[in-house]
């Protein structure tokens, strides 16, 4: 077998796989051709399809805390508007001069509480609706409509 690969080689090598991978090769695939192409074992060739799951995995991770960073960034600015109400300027013409005047609305508690609920639900501690099954099949039903409420 050939020497031992250095970091910069070893990292394009399993984005060489990521990329077959991606492309629909079969692992079996990636291992005969890989391993005649860079003379390494097939062992060695499976170590670098494991690490292209890492790899995307870690890489998933980022971008859903990423996201999730966002969405929870926006919220939070809606929350504080809604929690502190609109200013708005009205400008109207009065006897032939422009006046701009300030009014206030009212804070939009309903708001703040959906906001809320949705922050909640975002962070996994809101749970919508939850029916399962416990012994003697008798129906649990937490947060929703009852199934007698239904007929089916």
């Amino acid at each position: 077998m050939s020497e031992k690969s250095d970091n910069k080689q070893f990292e394009e090598r399993i984005l060489e796989v990521s990329r077959q991978m991606l492309r629909g090769y079969s692992n079996k695939k990636i291992v005969q051709d890989s391993s005649v192409k860079w003379n390494v074992s097939e062992r060695q060739i499976r170590k670098y399809i494991t690490k292209a799951y890492t790899m995307w995995h870690t890489e998933y991770k980022k971008r859903l805390k990423a996201g999730l960073d966002y969405h929870m960034a926006m919220r939070m600015k809606l929350y504080e508007e809604a929690y502190k109400g609109k200013t708005i300027k009205i400008t109207k013409v009065v006897k032939g001069a422009m006046v701009t005047t300030e009014r206030t609305e009212d804070q939009d508690f309903r708001l703040c509480l959906e906001i809320a609920k949705d922050i909640a639900k975002l962070e996994g501690l809101y749970v919508e609706k939850f029916e399962g099954k416990v012994k003697n099949e008798v129906v649990v039903n937490i947060m929703g409509e009852d199934k007698d409420d239904k007929k089916e």
